[in-house]
C-alpha cells in the first residue's frame, strides 16, 4: 500500500502500530534521500576533480589525462573539448530536470489490514459506480416521456404552488 494511505490512517487513529509502520518507511524514504544526495555530491566532486585535473599541471610534463584530449583533436582541440564539456552540461541537466519523472522508486507499506480496508472500500466504490451505470441504461432504454404528460406535471405544480400563497 503507498506511503500516503498509511499517513492518513496513522494520523486519524493515532495507533502504535500504524505509527511505528509509518517511522520505519519514513526512515526508509530518509536514506533513499540520503543515498540520492550522496551520489549527486559524488558526481560534483567527479566534475571539479576533472576541471582540476584539465587546468591544473599535476603531472612531470605538465599534462593532465584531460588536457591530452584536446591535444590529440588537433588544432581546434579545446573548441572542441569545450563544445562537449557544454554538451554534456546541457544532457546533465536534463537528465537531473526529468529524473524524478523516471526514478521507480515509490516506497510501499506492508499492511495487511490497512489493505483489506482500502480493498472494501474500492469494491464499495464499484459497486455503487455500477448500480448508478445500470439505473442511467435503464433511464436511456425506457421510452421518453409525452409532450402532454411533461405538460401535465407542470400544470400540477404551478396548481399547488398557488394554493399555498
Amino acid at each position: 500500500m503507498p506511503l500516503s494511505e498509511l499517513t492518513k490512517k496513522a494520523h486519524a487513529t493515532k495507533e502504535s502500530y500504524y505509527l511505528d509502520l509509518l517511522k520505519k518507511a519514513d526512515a526508509e524514504q530518509a536514506e533513499h534521500g540520503d543515498k540520492t544526495w550522496q551520489t549527486a555530491r559524488f558526481a560534483l566532486t567527479v566534475l571539479v576533480l576533472s576541471g582540476v585535473d584539465l587546468y591544473v599541471p599535476v603531472s612531470p610534463k605538465g599534462n593532465g589525462i584531460l588536457s591530452q584530449i584536446p591535444d590529440g583533436l588537433g588544432q581546434n582541440g579545446y573548441g572542441w573539448l569545450l563544445w562537449l564539456v557544454w554538451l554534456g552540461f546541457i544532457v546533465v541537466v536534463v537528465v537531473l530536470a526529468f529524473y524524478p519523472v523516471f526514478e521507480n522508486y515509490h516506497l510501499w507499506v506492508h499492511c495487511p489490514e490497512l489493505a483489506q480496508e482500502l480493498e472494501k472500500k474500492r469494491q464499495e466504490e464499484r459497486e455503487q459506480e455500477e448500480r448508478f451505470r445500470r439505473e442511467a441504461e435503464a433511464r436511456r432504454a425506457s421510452p421518453p416521456p409525452s409532450v402532454s404528460d411533461i405538460g401535465g406535471r407542470l400544470g400540477e405544480r404551478n396548481r399547488s404552488s398557488f394554493r399555498r400563497e
